[in-house]
């Protein structure tokens, strides 16, 4: 009998609030960049379930800030 190994993804979409001081801005307009301005670690968020092995996350979706979406 052979075996047939497959490979699969699916997408965990997370979210998490950071405080900033209420005169800050960006200086970016680039996600990934405007996510290091605010000193933002994405190692810091956990996914676990049933039949998670293990997240590699890939990127920043969009930022937002004041009702502004700043997308990816």
């Amino acid at each position: 009998m052979k075996l047939v190994a497959i490979d699969y993804t699916y997408t965990v979409v997370c979210s998490k609030k950071v405080e900033v001081p209420d005169d800050f801005t960006f200086e970016s307009a680039e996600p990934d960049d405007m996510v290091d301005e605010i000193n933002f670690d994405i190692s810091e968020i956990n996914v676990t379930g049933d039949g998670i092995s293990s997240v590699v996350f890939d990127g920043i979706r969009s930022v937002e800030m004041d009702d502004y979406i700043y997308p990816f």
